[in-house]
């Protein structure tokens, strides 16, 4: 679940992450719900924003049918988003 720090940028809960991790790099990956969640938006409007945005961060694929994001990158795209960038 997405909550504000106290700098008022987004961030996901670790157990929200935690069995998403690359195994060669360690990094925490989030599935493209948790990211439509934390950027207030419907799976849909999160699928047209990916598509026509390209400024968004580009998936990663974790087999044949299971895509997930960089929590990096998306938190970088949201503070991005916040200073008018995107």
């Amino acid at each position: 679940m997405p909550h504000r720090n106290n700098d008022g940028c987004m961030a996901m809960a670790t157990a929200d992450v935690r069995s998403f991790i690359l195994p060669e790099s360690g990094e925490a990956l989030i599935s493209p719900a948790q990211f439509a969640e934390a950027l207030g938006e419907s799976s849909s409007s999160f699928y047209n924003r990916a598509k026509r945005d390209p400024s968004f961060p580009p998936p990663v694929q974790k087999g044949v049918r299971r895509t997930r994001y960089r929590l990096s990158d998306a938190r970088r795209y949201i503070l991005g988003l916040g200073q008018g960038a995107a």
